[in-house]
């Protein structure tokens, strides 16, 4: 019954869950969430600030600290603001990229499933096979061509799943980094769009992933 079709299909959600779970990791290690961080972020001199966000460096708040902190120096006016602009468009192009191909790839699968079960048929309508063999040979083919079909839904569906999952996350690090990134301009640079974010209108906005991400399969 198992076909060399069905193991391609099988290598293949291997690589897909393999996949996901280093976007996982990464994900979650880029969001990972600490107020009392946040807190101290906010709270330190800019000498301390810069050191502690070097230590942060793998989390996305911590990328932010750095770039505000660093761009202290600068004598370029509002260059706080420039640098938290650069550092959070950075932030969502590397949560994009990380999440975009899982869409790709549960669509992969889809169609790769769908190819197989075609092949299958394939095979035995255009075989030269003895008559007597007919009926077992169309019963073989059925049963290969579904479960080719079958392969491919699961790790589609399983696919588009995680990529939920996995965007729900990078939408909720998003907003929280977008948050940090308000309050660092209205302190490091105020007189800047902060005052503005500190009246609401940008804190309370959400931060979701580019379009294409938020739309759904």
């Amino acid at each position: 019954m198992w076909g060399i079709f069905h193991l391609l299909q099988i290598a293949l959600g291997i690589f897909v869950a393999w996949r996901v779970a280093t976007i996982a990791r990464r994900l979650f290690a880029a969001t990972a969430f600490d107020a009392s961080l946040d807190k101290a972020l906010l709270e330190q001199t800019p000498e301390a600030g810069l050191q502690l966000a070097s230590r942060t460096r793998d989390t996305w708040s911590g990328q932010l600290a750095e770039a505000a902190f660093g761009a202290l120096g600068s004598d370029q006016y509002g260059s706080v603001s420039l640098a938290l602009d650069e550092v959070h468009q950075e932030v969502r192009a590397v949560a994009t990229g990380w999440i975009q191909p899982l869409r790709q790839l549960g669509r992969f699968a889809t169609a790769f499933g769908v190819l197989g079960a075609c092949i299958e048929w394939a095979r035995f309508q255009y075989g030269t096979r003895p008559l007597a063999s007919l009926l077992d040979g169309g019963q073989i083919a059925s049963e290969r061509a579904s479960l080719c079909i079958v392969l491919g839904i699961a790790v589609g569906l399983s696919t588009i799943v995680a990529r939920m999952q996995l965007q729900g996350v990078a939408r909720e690090g998003l907003q929280r980094a977008k948050r940090l990134k308000n309050r660092l301009e209205l302190q490091l640079e105020p007189g800047e769009g902060g005052l503005e974010d500190d009246a609401g209108s940008k804190d309370a906005a959400p931060d979701p992933l580019p379009p294409e991400e938020a739309e759904e399969d």
